[in-house]
């Protein structure tokens, strides 16, 4: 009758699935390579770099005067492995920096790249506030595409009024563990 064909049109597939399959069995699926594509090999650059942050005090002093002075916190270290020909985003405890290669010279394993720097504020750090941006360029040294910064640059980041925001020296570390240029006075806001 009519009213059972429709039932078996639903069950077969269901019946074909459950067949064993030989694919594995067929020598011709085994001896057959496949065309993979090869994922492309993306150099990438080692950037030590060191944060100092100021931490701002307000004092209470007599008839009510308050003061305000910036106490520096210890350099905190990171390491950031930058992608060398496309932009690249770290996010480091309370800052956002963003590096933009600029020049790249294999042949010379010369490297230029912009940092740019933004604090990071509120709650779950959703509120960001661009502090400046620096150019450093140097020689770069490794192999198998994993290659470590050795250009110097020392920073020190101030806002509007002239307070201090943020030390920062971008490079290897000397023999006594600290970086040869020591952050200046000029910032580019």
């Amino acid at each position: 009758m009519f009213f059972f064909k429709p039932i078996k049109v639903f069950f077969i597939p269901l019946l074909l699935l459950a067949l064993p399959t030989f694919a594995l069995d067929d020598p011709r699926v085994l001896t057959q390579p496949r065309e993979l594509k090869r994922p492309k090999r993306i150099a990438r650059v080692r950037i030590p770099i060191k944060i100092r942050n100021y931490n701002k005090i307000l004092v209470k002093k007599l008839h009510g005067k308050i003061e305000d002075f910036f106490r520096p916190s210890s350099f905190r270290s990171y390491r950031l492995r930058a992608r060398i020909d496309k932009k690249n985003d770290f996010y480091l405890g309370g800052w956002h920096i963003e590096s933009i290669p600029v020049k790249w010279n294999r042949a010379k394993l010369y490297w230029e790249v912009k940092l740019r720097f933004h604090k990071r504020y509120g709650k779950k750090r959703g509120l960001e506030e661009f502090v400046g941006t620096t150019y450093v360029a140097g020689l770069v040294d490794g192999k198998n595409f994993l290659y470590n910064f050795q250009g110097k640059k020392g920073l020190k980041f101030k806002n509007t009024l002239g307070q201090p925001i943020a030390d920062i020296l971008i490079g290897p570390p000397d023999e006594k563990g600290l970086a040869k240029n020591k952050p200046g006075t000029r910032s580019t806001l």
